[in-house]
């Protein structure tokens, strides 16, 4: 690097001061740079130390990048984020200095939890680390960041379960308008001073956006940058609960080319070479998520975040169904084994009497129908129709047992109430009403 390119702030006082750590050895490598680990001696510490590869130190466009990824992640001070210490050059090489992070990649967390059969939840406990990541993109948001390079490998979880979301090498910078932007100089900026500011010497590079292709959001891979958002790192988010779930990133690297790349809405998975079952409104959240078509994600990561906190919650293992006005939910005298709750719209319960349509009652928010059928078998004694959009919960005997199995002091109790339940309905004359 020339003397006059050296970025803002990589003054000789830091690379003064940057030999008194001892580099101990690569610990990583990415695509442009590595990781070493180092000792500081002053402190009695030991760090990360990222530095650009050999055949990137002569390229600027690459050195711009590196700049732009030590001052935004500098500024984002968040439990979730690796901190940074400092930022230098030592023999004509740039470099990061971070938290040394002991643990294991996400990806690698996936790896050995996937399918496990004792301890916590194992899909909890991955959903538990991306809520992590979502306080972490949330706050860059709010500074005015988008990290869009979203994906399993850029989460690191310590070995005392720390989180870290790392790697911001291919941050985008907006202003609060939306726009993406170059650099913004303190002194001609009125922004507020919360949002994140490139300094002078380290513009950012307007034109292009990188990340990697399988997890890249439609917008990105189409080099529209002018439509990546918040709602691009929705779409990395639900990537990676994609991945989590069925084992493989959203974008299927041999189709990423042609006019067509990726407008097709993936479908809900339903089953998964990693898990026996998949949580039904988990798979609809991640498929939600990944919509090719920014307005039909969720529209911020809060709202994301709010859906898979619902699973941890419960209910994750109810399907949901939507049923348009003037269909029937269930039909009078077909057999059923399953139960609604009803989330949004009215319903109304109705039986042929003489061939005439006698109305019951009408069922709304919050109403349970068809519970029988979950503990017993028979046809349904009555019909109920959607008298708008009705949005529905779906009770099976398996997914109920599913939700039980995290609780199993309300197991007990549930179970002893259904039993008791079938032994009276056995010595019953009579139908249950809506089973």
């Amino acid at each position: 690097m020339e003397p006059s390119d050296k970025p803002h702030g990589a003054r000789s006082a830091a690379s003064a001061e940057s030999r008194r750590f001892a580099r101990l050895g690569e610990v990583n490598r990415g695509g442009i740079g590595r990781i070493e680990a180092a000792h500081d001696p002053v402190l009695g510490r030991q760090i990360a130390i990222k530095v650009l590869r050999p055949e990137f130190l002569s390229d600027t466009r690459v050195l711009r990048h590196f700049v732009d990824e030590a001052q935004i992640t500098g500024q984002l001070e968040h439990p979730n984020v690796v901190p940074v210490y400092d930022f230098g050059e030592e023999h004509g090489e740039p470099f990061i200095a971070m938290k040394l992070i002991r643990g294991t990649s996400l990806f690698d967390l996936l790896a050995t939890r996937a399918g496990a059969t004792h301890g916590q939840d194992p899909l909890r406990e991955l959903v538990q680390v991306l809520l992590k990541i979502c306080d972490a993109v949330a706050f860059a948001h709010s500074r005015g960041v988008v990290h869009g390079d979203l994906k399993l490998n850029n989460v690191m979880v310590g070995d005392y379960g720390q989180v870290y979301l790392m790697d911001w090498g291919c941050a985008t910078l907006r202003s609060p308008a939306g726009e993406a932007r170059a650099a913004v100089y303190p002194e001609e900026s009125g922004e507020h001073p919360a949002q994140v500011r490139v300094l002078p010497g380290a513009p950012l590079e307007s034109q292009e956006v990188h990340g990697t292709l399988e997890y890249m959001a439609p917008e990105q891979l189409q080099g529209r940058f002018e439509a990546v958002d918040e709602r691009t790192d929705v779409f990395g988010l639900g990537g990676m609960l994609y991945e989590i779930l069925t084992g493989a990133p959203p974008n299927d690297r041999r189709r990423l080319t042609g006019p067509g790349i990726t407008r097709q809405a993936l479908a809900v998975p339903t089953q998964s070479d990693l898990w026996a079952q998949l949580p039904p409104e988990l798979c609809r959240v991640a498929v939600k998520a990944l919509s090719p078509a920014p307005a039909e994600r969720h529209q911020s990561v809060s709202e994301f975040r709010a859906d898979l906190q619902q699973f941890l919650d419960g209910g994750g293992w109810f399907e949901t169904r939507v049923f348009p006005a003037g269909s029937n939910i269930v039909t009078e005298g077909e057999a059923g084994d399953a139960a609604y709750i009803i989330a949004s719209g009215l319903c109304e319960v109705w039986k042929n009497v003489q061939g005439q349509r006698t109305v019951l009652r009408r069922l709304r928010v919050g109403d349970v129908f068809g519970e029988t059928a979950v503990l017993t078998s028979g046809a349904r004694t009555a019909t109920v129709t959607a008298l708008e959009e009705v949005t529905v919960k779906v009770i099976t005997a398996d997914s109920l047992n599913l939700e039980l199995d995290r609780n199993r002091w309300l197991a007990a109790f549930v179970r002893s109430m259904a039993a008791l339940f079938r032994e009276v309905d056995e010595r019953a004359s009579g139908p249950p009403t809506i089973g």
